[in-house]
């Protein structure tokens, strides 16, 4: 994004108007293949997560989607290493050279751009990590980098955002910083978070990258006590899964996307669980699972809802999607097509 200068000299900022980095909330239950999408959609991203393993669907997806080249690869890098079979360091190097194969030779990037903030020390499993400092401290330096011109990534991807806020809370609620009268302040403390959760959703903003959190899943929260007035109204929307009802609200304001992940079983309707659908296969048959019954169904709920915080900002898109998360952003002009 670039900027001039108008008659009354006040500075406009220069935009596409359809090609502006997007920012994007998913959120949905376990397993719904929430890291997986994001994956597809920002390869090129900075990938902040809670654990190792979270982008491991994402290197699964791809050993599956190109398997008769991935196994092909993955033997003749074994046979190269002259180790005998079930030899584990054979097996590791053997996986690295078939993924990095299969995916240099058909568009993907392998490996995704990781950093792991874990909430325990790896040293001595008990020492507290600080994640309120550590988090801070890397999407500041990649803001930074960013209006220096030096940030080699297209965006930062923060997988599993509900838990580190969860972790944050944890140690604000530790931290003497929040103790008034020798007792600890539980709405200076909820400030705080509050601060520190529309940080997160709104500063890498302005560095014209994309921004991806992915998030638990909150029901909607009701009034459940007789004696209150009120009493069976709603108090807070479902939405991406926060300590306490209100940073819903916050999470959800700024975003261009907000995005519940539903799985449904194509043929009854019931709720279920399916691996995620690569946009091809989504064009082929919408929402079908590889391998499966072709049954399984993905779907994105983005317009606003009465009962969940939801929203899309674009026209493009339909009430429930079954496209996945990139082939929206492509045909919302937010990504460059994956094919003209």
């Amino acid at each position: 994004m670039t900027s001039s200068a108008d008659a009354l000299g006040i500075t406009l900022d220069q935009v596409t108007g359809l090609t502006e980095a997007p920012s994007v909330v998913v959120y949905g239950p376990p397993g719904s293949g929430k890291s997986t999408e994001l994956a597809l959609a920002f390869q090129n991203a900075l990938f902040i997560t809670t654990a190792r393993t979270v982008v491991r669907p994402y290197y699964s997806y791809l050993r599956e989607k190109f398997r008769p080249a991935y196994d092909s690869a993955y033997r003749a890098a074994y046979t190269a290493t002259n180790l005998p079979a079930g030899d584990a360091r054979a097996h590791e190097h053997s996986v690295v050279q078939a993924l990095t194969a299969v995916a240099s030779a058909n568009g993907y990037r392998y490996p995704l751009a990781q950093v792991t903030v874990g909430e325990y020390s790896p040293t001595d499993g008990t020492t507290r990590i600080g994640n309120y400092d550590t988090l801070t401290a890397l999407l500041a330096r990649f803001c930074q980098a960013c209006h220096a011109g030096t940030n080699p990534y297209s965006g930062v991807v923060v997988d599993e955002y509900s838990t580190f806020v969860a972790r944050v809370w944890s140690e604000f609620q530790a931290s003497s910083t929040f103790v008034r009268r020798g007792r600890f302040d539980a709405f200076a403390a909820q400030d705080g978070l509050e601060a520190f959760v529309r940080w997160v959703v709104e500063t890498p903003r302005t560095t014209g990258r994309a921004l991806g959190l992915l998030c638990h899943d909150a029901e909607p929260k009701y009034q459940r006590n007789p004696d209150k007035l009120g009493y069976g109204s709603l108090l807070y929307k479902g939405g991406p899964a926060m300590p306490f009802g209100r940073l819903r609200e916050v999470m959800t304001a700024a975003p261009d996307a907000v995005l519940r992940i539903t799985l449904k079983d194509g043929a009854s309707g019931l709720a279920t669980l399916a691996k995620p659908t690569d946009d091809e296969a989504a064009a082929e048959a919408p929402g079908a699972a590889p391998g499966g019954s072709g049954h399984v169904e993905r779907r994105y709920w983005t317009e606003a809802h009465p009962l969940y915080h939801t929203k899309f900002r674009d026209f493009v898109a339909k009430p429930e999607e079954r496209l996945g998360l990139r082939g929206m952003l492509e045909r919302a002009s937010y990504l460059p097509p994956s094919t003209v």
